[in-house]
């Protein structure tokens, strides 16, 4: 159509030299040309409206590709999360296979019958017989010197606190729970009857340490489940989805207390994440039978997101426990736990990064309580640091282990770093009954 009018433009052009402008032909020949000017418009409109068009569909496009960008991140994280989901099903089918083979084996194996040759006969009278009267009488007297020089040792020597009222005198906090003294050799002679039979010594003495698995009638795991319910009675007024455990020193059973609180917890039907904080020194995944790393830590150093690293009862499937043991224990579906990770330098300086209250926050959205198990106060500052960012801290105290002095100064240093000290749980405690007032009063060891 340009070529159209460029020839009409020529024609027009050579009427010109022999006529004027308001000649009849010139005049015709103009009007051709106005035609097909108004022609190569219309087609020149047509053309921008299509190209308008397509320019709106490539942006369109554009957008949909830059939002599938920026979804990427969460793509590969949900991907690496199902990536080691399959691994570990794979592992867990595995493990399926080799119990149902021990089980087919078992069933196939012959029982040998016993056969009683003669029974036993008890003697008519003791072997090297004892001289009872003597050994009596210097026993008594031993007995008496030795209790009265090792209670002037004790009243002389001990600066904890006896009484359950002394405690929350001297720390003007209430006192949640008293988990009772427990025999260890009895819970690791029931974790090793619990535990297949290769089962390391590392391995039964940290599940003897999950007394609510090993004996949930017993009267340490009452005693826990009435630190359950205690708690949540300190958290009625105020709203408590984070609470911290930490101790003034070492050894005072804090971390299987915290353990044992969050199976009681998730026994009872509340989704429960417990965080082992402790940097350090970490304790939960040996107790629990899980890896260390990835953890908390690797979370909080690279940029992945702590939610891919939490363990499930998958997990827990593949530890020590076994399959049995994770599918006959009702509620520990609802139990999750993000472990320590990856050693690391300086973890004061982490657990006081933004990172670390923006993961609270996102905890405390998805799960009904979190749990953190962090270092003792007075060695390191990391529990005073982190105890400002979650909603309660509570102290665990084993009487006798340390002065009343230690514990006042722990207190001391949560109450300056504005923490909300819920209340105090006492473990290791021995109760008697006092015969002259008719109360309980607890003795510690």
């Amino acid at each position: 159509m340009n070529q159209r009018l460029l020839d009409l433009i020529q024609e027009r052009n050579t009427l010109l030299i022999n006529y004027t402008t308001d000649h009849p032909q010139v005049r015709e020949q103009q009007k051709k040309i106005d035609n097909v000017r108004a022609e190569m418009i219309l087609e020149l409109r047509a053309k921008l409206k299509t190209m308008q068009d397509r320019e709106a569909a490539l942006m369109d496009q554009r957008n949909r590709y830059r939002d599938r960008y920026f979804q990427f991140p969460r793509a590969a994280i949900q991907m690496s999360r199902l990536e080691r989901d399959v691994k570990i099903n794979a592992d867990l089918l595995a493990t399926l296979k080799g119990k149902l083979q021990e089980l087919q084996i078992k069933s196939a194996e012959r029982i040998e019958e016993v056969t009683i040759i003669a029974p036993a006969i008890m003697p008519r009278a003791p072997i090297n017989a004892p001289n009872t009267a003597l050994n009596l009488m210097v026993g008594s007297l031993m007995g008496v010197f030795l209790g009265i020089v090792i209670a002037f040792a004790r009243e002389s020597f001990d600066t904890s606190i006896g009484t359950i009222e002394g405690v929350e005198e001297f720390l003007k906090v209430p006192v949640l729970g008293v988990i009772p003294q427990f025999d260890g050799k009895e819970m690791e002679a029931a974790a090793r009857a619990a535990l297949p039979a290769d089962a390391s010594a590392s391995t039964v003495e940290n599940f003897s340490k999950l007394i609510c698995l090993i004996d949930p009638k017993s009267v340490l795991s009452e005693s826990l489940r009435s630190l359950r319910t205690n708690i949540q009675f300190a958290s009625m007024d105020k709203k408590v989805k984070s609470i911290l455990f930490t101790s003034a020193g070492l050894g005072e059973g804090k971390s299987t207390c915290v353990t044992n609180l969050a199976i009681t917890l998730a026994q009872e039907g509340q989704r429960v994440l417990l965080v082992d904080a402790d940097l350090r020194r970490p304790i939960v995944h040996q107790r629990l039978g899980l890896e260390r790393a990835p953890g908390l830590a690797d979370a909080l150093v690279g940029s992945t997101s702590w939610r891919s690293h939490v363990r499930s009862t998958t997990d827990l499937m593949l530890g020590p426990m076994g399959v049995d043991r994770v599918m006959s224990t009702p509620g520990l579906d609802n139990l999750h736990i993000l472990t320590s990770g990856s050693e690391i330098g300086n973890p004061n300086e982490f657990l006081n990064m933004n990172k670390i209250k923006a993961f609270v926050n996102e905890m405390n959205e998805e799960y009904d309580l979190v749990l953190f198990d962090t270092p003792p106060i007075l060695p390191v500052t990391d529990a005073v640091a982190f105890s400002s960012r979650v909603d309660g801290t509570i102290l665990v105290y084993q009487v006798g282990r340390i002065g009343r002095n230690a514990l006042k100064r722990a207190k001391f240093l949560l109450d300056h770093a504005q923490a909300n000290v819920m209340g105090i749980v006492l473990t290791n405690v021995k109760s008697e009954v006092a015969s002259d007032y008719g109360v309980y009063r607890y003795e510690y060891r």
